[in-house]
């Protein structure tokens, strides 16, 4: 069971890291290339790789890293949206909380 939840929690999160960048390419389509949205394809590729390498640390900073980011390219593109953010943090939370208990799981 420890296993398991472990790699559930890994493939939601790079789940979570390509869905980004499939709605970052969309939003590329929409409103051009902008720099910002390299750090998005440099986010998620940081989230995958944080999970395959199991480094915990390197997993939540790039999750909680992605909430300012969504924020500053809602700014920047003038779609801001409070509930977009608010789904994203929760999410955030919960993909955290998940993970946490996966790897505490596998190391006892």
């Amino acid at each position: 069971m420890k296993i398991v939840l472990n790699i559930f929690s890994r493939a939601f999160i790079a789940l979570y890291a390509i869905l980004t960048i499939i709605a970052v390419i969309a939003e590329m389509k929409e409103t051009g290339f902008q720099s910002i949205h390299v750090l998005y394809f440099i986010g998620a590729i940081l989230l995958i790789s944080a999970t395959v390498t199991n480094l915990p640390w390197l997993v939540y900073l790039s999750l909680v890293l992605m909430i300012p980011l969504v924020i500053f390219t809602g700014y920047i593109v003038g779609n801001l949206q409070l509930p977009h953010i608010i789904i994203r943090i929760l999410i955030t939370v919960l993909l955290s909380l998940i993970y946490s208990c996966s790897v505490r799981l596998v190391k006892k």
